[in-house]
């Protein structure tokens, strides 16, 4: 009997497993995956997104939105910068609003545009600390006094767009209108701190914030305001709710915002001065309904 001692095949040893996160594919495959899994661009040309801007109303129609958040989103957080946001892609999304903040955040996150030169950026000079889209800033003049001071909102090159405020409620606000991440303000609690005890701990509060919290505020932010009976009649204004007395205490709920430095003013300012101005006392929720009737 025969002993086979040897075989054509080669012996049988250990084969290392592929690796899971390292699949061997073609690279045109590879770069298709990639481009599948990046991020959705919501920017267009200045040009295209004029012409697909919605109206305040046909944004609050489409997205349920509030009238001040529609304004905020639409105008407040663009002033005078270029605003590039592809509005036709952005109504034609299940969530305009979702839609509108993120592209917001991109539009402010790009590096390839060209500087403006009538603007103010921060600098080495006035910037205590800076993560994200978010700066701590302390100005002095000539004489050492300060001029401005606080956390702004910037964009990725260090664009002021607005003053975030300094309350938790009122960073986080502006934080979630601009599309901003509110983690990077762990990091600026203690700059902010050099400023203002209160202001460190705003900051560091605002950072913990999460999205559904956020939300609740953006829901109770609406001024309350009352008109006088005779002014309804004079402007000719009709199915309002008057009272013929100011209340007791006629407090916006929304904490106006002001940074003379910055390229985007707070929108609720301007409504609030505007409708102080020309009326007094107004009850605004029946009033901008009345003005966005079809």
């Amino acid at each position: 009997m025969s002993v086979i001692s040897s075989v054509n095949n080669p012996a049988i040893g250990y084969v290392a497993p592929i690796a899971v996160d390292s699949p061997t594919v073609s690279s045109s495959f590879g770069q298709t995956l990639a481009v599948a899994q990046a991020p959705k661009s919501w920017l267009t040309t200045a040009e295209t997104s004029q012409a697909h801007r919605p109206n305040v109303k046909e944004f609050m129609d489409r997205s349920g939105a509030p009238f001040l958040d529609a304004s905020e989103l639409i105008y407040g957080v663009v002033g005078s910068n270029t605003d590039v946001r592809d509005w036709a892609s952005i109504m034609a999304s299940q969530d305009p609003i979702s839609a509108a903040r993120q592209a917001t955040g991109q539009m402010y996150g790009r590096t390839d545009i060209t500087p403006r030169t009538d603007a103010h950026y921060m600098g080495a000079s006035d910037t205590l600390a800076r993560e994200g889209n978010f700066a701590v800033r302390l100005l002095k003049d000539e004489l050492n006094q300060v001029k401005d001071q606080g956390l702004k909102l910037i964009d990725a090159q260090g664009l002021l767009l607005r003053d975030a405020g300094s309350s938790p409620e009122t960073i986080a606000r502006n934080a979630w209108l601009f599309g901003f991440d509110t983690q990077p303000l762990a990091k600026l609690a203690q700059a902010a701190a050099t400023v203002s005890a209160d202001l460190g701990k705003a900051v560091a509060q605002a950072s913990t914030m999460v999205p559904s919290v956020i939300k609740a505020i953006t829901a109770s932010d609406t001024p309350v305001l009352t008109m006088a009976a005779e002014n309804i009649s004079l402007l000719g204004l009709t199915g309002l709710n008057a009272q013929s007395t100011p209340p007791a205490k006629a407090e916006p709920v929304v904490t106006a915002q002001k940074d003379n430095q910055a390229t985007s003013p707070s929108l609720e300012q301007v409504l609030q001065d505007a409708a102080a101005k020309a009326f007094g006392y107004l009850d605004s929720s029946a009033y901008l309904s009345s003005l966005f009737k079809a």
